[in-house]
């Protein structure tokens, strides 16, 4: 890689949602600044792949990604934005994931017993208030 700068998180990092809107913001600045304004950004897989030990239990899970599918819904800038979906910064986005066997923190349900975890609970109670 010919870069010389970058920038280095932390493991506790995996759940600022400040840091994570900014790489949105960046990202579409980027994009903005080489003609791909025009063009929707898709995040195909987000999420916090770290354990619980490591300090994400699912309280903190669930507020990382509902803050997140909250600024992904709602966040817009004239100068940014897909000018095509009233200037929103964010058209798609995946979480992760629906069921791992090696990041759990993420999971919607357990991929052993089937049955929805707490983060799945959340998310279901979430999607019913947005509709």
């Amino acid at each position: 890689m010919t870069d010389q700068r970058g920038q280095l998180y932390q493991i506790d990092d995996s759940a600022n949602l400040t840091l994570f809107k900014q790489q949105i913001v960046d990202f579409r600045r980027w994009m903005a600044d080489h003609d791909y304004r025009d063009r929707p950004l898709l995040i195909t897989e987000f999420g916090i792949p770290m354990p619980v030990d490591y300090g994400f239990p699912a309280e903190r899970v669930i507020a990382f990604w509902t803050g997140a599918f909250d600024y992904f819904r709602t966040a817009g800038d004239p100068v940014l934005g897909l000018p095509a979906d009233q200037n929103r910064l964010v058209q798609a986005w995946c979480w992760f994931s629906l069921a791992d066997t090696d990041y759990v923190t993420g999971n919607i349900f357990d991929p052993q017993t089937r049955a929805i975890t707490p983060l799945g609970q959340a998310w279901a109670a979430y999607a019913g208030r947005i509709r």
